[in-house]
């Protein structure tokens, strides 16, 4: 991963790692990194970026940790530290390219963005099929109401 990273960006994938370990899980995944961002002290930019589109913290919550609860774990000395899985680089991929058309660094809202499991798009909310807000739906741009789609 030699994405340009915020220190707090960092310290959630730290924790993300922290938690995989713990868990006794193979993989770190989206889910271990979205329950960290949501956890992570000073997260009030993750906070405001799922009431943005509309996201219950809640749910999201709850479905992040139903997801890491049905994957396999493993205990023991001999267990190998977690490796990132294909999907969480795909969500570091996605948020480095989020952050560079922004012109700055990754941060947690922008890993929070591209990490979110998916949900339904219901009409006049801000989501698409995939489950992800479209960058027209940043929080940046829906204050200042351009669309940068």
């Amino acid at each position: 991963m030699d994405a340009e990273l915020t220190n707090k960006s960092r310290a959630a994938l730290s924790a993300a790692n922290d938690r995989a370990v713990s868990s006794g899980h193979a993989d770190m995944t989206p889910a271990h990194l979205l329950l960290a961002l949501l956890e992570g002290q000073d997260n009030e930019n993750v906070m405001d970026l799922l009431a943005a589109v509309e996201a219950d913290a809640a749910l999201v919550r709850s479905g992040a940790e139903r997801l890491l609860a049905a994957l396999p774990s493993v205990q023991g000395s001999t267990v190998a530290p977690p490796q990132a899985s294909r999907d969480l680089l795909a969500v570091i991929a996605d948020a480095t390219q989020r952050a560079r058309e922004l012109g700055t660094t990754m941060s947690p809202p922008s890993m929070c963005s591209s990490a979110s499991p998916p949900r339904a798009a219901r009409p006049g909310s801000c989501s698409t099929s995939r489950g992800r807000a479209p960058r027209s739906c940043s929080p940046r741009s829906r204050r200042s109401g351009v669309d940068s789609g």
